[in-house]
């Protein structure tokens, strides 16, 4: 590039506005689109992750506590997540832990109670309800599951 002829100091260039306005347009209208689809793309992988990272753990947390609230007394109900060593695995992986005791304590509860009462006498036998106020008629107490008489109970 030289110096311009004549002495001058820029250069004008006069075209129609009508191409360049609409080649203007064109690049904006695809900067949108490109800018709409990579962001639809980063919220999906956001939305993914998310899923992946907190929704599914918790709603197999969430899942494991119903079934467990169901049927306590079963061990089989609480199921543990696989080898993963995430934050939520570990909660999962204890409360796994916490279920089983918890059920191995109330089937104990259960066997020694069956083993208290097949050796208890039925003259000492009666319920969390009568036995305070000693109030079991002779014949039966509505309120007593074992339905014993006041006479029978010790002083």
């Amino acid at each position: 590039m030289g110096r311009a002829p004549m002495g001058g100091e820029f250069v004008e260039i006069v075209i129609t506005e009508a191409p360049l306005r609409s080649a203007m347009l064109r690049y904006s209208v695809t900067i949108l689109f490109l800018s709409l689809l990579v962001s639809g793309i980063a919220a999906m992988l956001v939305y993914l992750s998310l899923h992946y990272l907190f929704v599914r753990p918790l709603r197999r947390l969430t899942a494991n506590m119903m079934a467990f609230h169901g049927d306590p007394e079963n061990p089989g109900a609480s199921s543990s997540p696989p080898g993963v060593r995430t934050r939520s695995a570990t909660a999962e992986r204890e409360l796994a832990a916490m279920q089983s005791d918890l059920a191995s304590m109330l089937q104990q509860k259960n066997r020694l109670a069956a083993l208290g009462l097949a050796y208890l006498p039925r003259s000492t036998m009666t319920c969390a309800i009568c036995w305070p106020r000693r109030s079991c008629s002779p014949t039966a107490c509505p309120a007593c599951p074992i339905r014993m008489s006041s006479a029978l109970l010790p002083s």
